[in-house]
């Protein structure tokens, strides 16, 4: 079973190539493996594909952190400094540009 994550990129339109080379016995036993899923060729590479793409992409923003490292993030945000004047003009004029929704 495929996560939501690859799903959503087999949903889309495929309108690039890619090509590559691969062992006659890859390519045999690729074929024989998307028979025994009832999918193509394409369809079982596609999908394998953005299973590990969204797998990989997920792990590489994932954090991990600690217990002490979660206490001092923890920390860090409610220590959160007072806005200067620069900052508290750039909100406004993102609010004007963008309308004040877009920050929350």
């Amino acid at each position: 079973m495929r996560s939501a994550a690859a799903r959503a990129y087999t949903s889309l339109q495929a309108d690039e190539r890619q090509e590559f080379r691969l062992p006659k016995s890859l390519k045999a036993h690729l074929q024989e493996a998307a028979t025994l899923q009832g999918e193509t060729v394409a369809e079982y590479v596609i999908e394998a594909v953005a299973e590990c793409v969204s797998k990989d992409l997920a792990a590489a923003s994932t954090w991990d952190l600690t217990v002490p490292q979660q206490k001092r993030l923890l920390e860090l945000l409610m220590e959160a400094p007072t806005p200067t004047r620069e900052f508290v003009e750039s909100m406004r004029r993102a609010d004007a540009l963008f309308g004040p929704e877009a920050q929350h």
